[in-house]
């Protein structure tokens, strides 16, 4: 018995030791299991789903096609947004051509309106003619007038000359030889005058003026203001004038106005009188209506494409080229497919789940302690996992936070411990365990799996947030922590 009882204390100091010290240096759980954020695949659109090319259990990497929608009437969109993105460019193409054009009519019409006040200065050089020609004419009138006081003098003084050889020769004082001479003289002076009286009416047509012989060299007051010609050509300055717009100050149609409105055009050395011509005025309305159509004075020539309408169709285009992106639902994440609900020929609506993606590379653990163990457990310290479905194998993991509530009063349905009878019940704090090397791929660790963790509280934590309580001040994640220390 003493030999018996020798091997019974040495039989249990040797395995009975270790689990004392495992007792006394680790804290585990049964009620642990394998988690994961898993990705809910969702479709944007409202729309006919014509291929579904994923099955429940395949794995898919990020991006891969996983169902396509009917593209056909998203296409006719993206064609019609695109035929109004090339309309509004041609709209702006038509209206910077109008634009160029305006400008080219504005400055056109400066040119005639330059080519005017030239045409006007040789207009008052033609009335300034013309007024010479008449004065030249009434001069003419008068010379014509003198001469024919002349030839009427002489045809007096020859005709007492013929009278008195006449009463010579009756008298036989005289020969009739003398007589034939100064009658001959006499029709000679006759003729003179008939001459003189034709010139000078002649020189009166000439000032269209009717014939006048008793007052021949009689004429109108202001003769060369009056005149036919002077009037016309005051008359064609008056029309290049209200070509420009600037005949409603000339009340009369006076050389005078004339020569004033010229003076007036000449000695006004700035432009803003341009402004008021009419043609002028019209260009440059044209012109200001064709930049209020392109946008106003903060629209670009070097950049046409930057109107307002250009821009608006541009993002319709892209909102269109958009929507049709989405009739091709890609993978999120990588992972594993799972809860495939859709089939081709589903009418889906828009945010309707199709699938869920469950990735496995960064499963955790969640242990659900009693909270008579959490007393010792610290982030950072490291954990033993034994996998259910792996035995013998154990997985590497290290404490990383814990949940700010218990299991029960973050259950859908708290209990309500105020009424009725209360029975303590000790409750579970979830604690999370992160793996602290990849998930192995030949015995992966699958979401749902169930596990039992042993936490080592002897060994000292080691990570950013070691021996904290939660996974970092202010509620930031040990991930945000090294991200933004």
């Amino acid at each position: 018995m003493a030999i018996a009882g020798g091997l019974a204390v040495v039989l249990g100091a040797w395995k009975g030791g270790p689990w004392v010290r495992d007792y006394f240096s680790h804290v585990s759980t049964d009620d642990a299991f394998v988690a994961g954020d898993a990705t809910m695949v969702a479709s944007r659109l409202a729309d006919v789903v014509e291929q579904v090319l994923v099955h429940n259990d395949d794995y898919v990497e990020r991006g891969t096609i996983l169902v396509r929608l009917d593209r056909q009437p998203f296409q006719i969109a993206v064609d019609q947004m695109r035929s109004d993105l090339q309309q509004a460019k041609l709209n702006v193409d038509r209206m910077v051509k109008s634009l160029e054009t305006a400008r080219a009519g504005l400055d056109q019409a400066r040119d005639q309106v330059q080519s005017s006040v030239a045409a006007l200065e040789e207009a008052w050089r033609a009335v300034e003619g013309q007024q010479e020609q008449v004065r030249s004419r009434i001069a003419g009138l008068r010379s014509q007038a003198a001469s024919l006081r002349a030839s009427y003098a002489e045809l007096v003084l020859a005709q007492k000359d013929h009278e008195r050889v006449k009463n010579l020769v009756n008298s036989q004082t005289a020969t009739r030889e003398e007589l034939d001479q100064k009658l001959a003289a006499f029709e000679s002076a006759r003729e003179k005058y008939k001459v003189a009286e034709q010139s000078v009416q002649q020189a009166r047509a000439l000032l269209a003026l009717a014939p006048d012989y008793h007052h021949p060299e009689q004429i109108p007051a202001g003769l060369d203001r009056t005149d036919t010609q002077v009037r016309r050509a005051v008359a064609a300055g008056h029309q290049i004038l209200a070509n420009l717009g600037l005949a409603s100050g000339m009340h009369t149609m006076e050389p005078e106005a004339l020569h004033a409105a010229l003076i007036r055009l000449t000695n006004n050395t700035s432009e803003s009188w341009f402004d008021a011509v009419p043609a002028v005025r019209s260009a440059q309305t044209q012109v200001d209506q064709t930049i209020a159509m392109l946008g106003g004075p903060s629209f670009d020539p070097v950049r046409p494409y930057e109107h307002p309408s250009v821009v608006r169709a541009r993002k319709n285009l892209d909102e269109a080229e958009l929507q049709l992106s989405y009739t091709e639902i890609r993978a999120p994440v990588s992972g594993f497919v799972n809860r495939r609900s859709v089939n081709p020929g589903d009418h889906v609506q828009g945010g309707q789940g199709l699938m869920s993606i469950q990735p496995l590379d960064e499963v955790y653990i969640e242990a659900n302690f009693k909270e008579t163990q959490v007393s010792d457990l610290t982030i950072g310290q490291p954990v033993a996992i034994s996998v259910d479905a792996y035995p013998g194998r154990v997985v590497r993991g290290r404490v990383s936070g814990f949940a700010p509530a218990t299991g029960a009063a973050s259950s859908m349905l708290p209990p309500e411990n105020a009424t009725g009878n209360f029975v303590k019940v000790v409750q579970r704090i979830p604690v999370r365990i992160d793996l602290v090397e990849p998930n192995p791929r030949e015995a992966p660790l699958l979401v749902g799996m169930s596990v039992v963790p042993e936490v080592d509280v002897k060994i000292p934590p080691d990570s950013p947030n070691a021996s904290r309580r939660l996974r970092g001040p202010a509620g930031r994640s040990s991930r945000q922590q090294e991200a933004h220390p």
